[in-house]
């Protein structure tokens, strides 16, 4: 980040002592690449390029539910939509974006849950994410894989598939980074 900014300086003050309109639309360019190049620190991105890699253990040990609440972890993987962010809410409640392949985990309290995540803004045009009911009960560590099936030309819905082995996919899990997830408010 402070590369960028510091080439962008050497870049403007050289452009601008050169003589012609050309200097300045490029000095335009070369500030607006290095906007775009430090955008993470201003839009929160750096926090979720800096999650971190679990491994398999501390997952396991990780994956013990608090007294009287389950654990959810959903995460994504494969190539289609790889490069678009899929948002994640839990309840109406955003709690994260997911790039793939990517993993955030989240405590929930017994009970019936509606999951919805996909794409938003211009991303989501012609695409679906239809909403999950998940039941989950104290104790119990949920697993949900996001899946995005091709609909059509460009277009893609999106699903979630619940793992029937828990214990397998921690495994899976352990190559993929973690991203955390925001509170979730929980009914009194």
């Amino acid at each position: 980040m402070v590369f960028a900014l510091l080439l962008t300086v050497g870049l403007g003050a050289f452009l601008l002592e050169q003589p012609g309109a050309e200097s300045r639309t490029l000095l335009g360019a070369v500030v607006g690449l290095s906007l775009w190049l430090v955008r993470p620190v201003f839009t929160g991105e750096l926090a979720l390029r800096s999650a971190s890699k679990a491994d398999a253990a501390t997952l396991q040990a990780a994956a013990v539910p608090p007294a009287g609440q389950a654990l959810l972890y959903v995460y994504r993987s494969g190539y289609l939509s790889a490069m678009v962010d899929f948002h994640v809410e839990v309840d109406g409640h955003s709690v994260c974006t997911l790039k793939s392949p990517r993993f955030t985990r989240l405590a929930l309290t017994p009970g019936e849950h509606v999951l919805r995540c996909g794409p938003r803004g211009t991303a989501g045009r012609g695409n679906r994410s239809e909403d999950s009911v998940v039941q989950v009960a104290a104790g119990e560590v949920v697993v949900l894989a996001v899946r995005a099936i091709a609909t059509g030309w460009n277009s893609a819905k999106t699903v979630l598939v619940r793992d029937a082995d828990p214990a397998a996919a921690m495994l899976r899990l352990a190559s993929m980074k973690g991203v955390p997830a925001a509170e979730i408010p929980h009914p009194a």
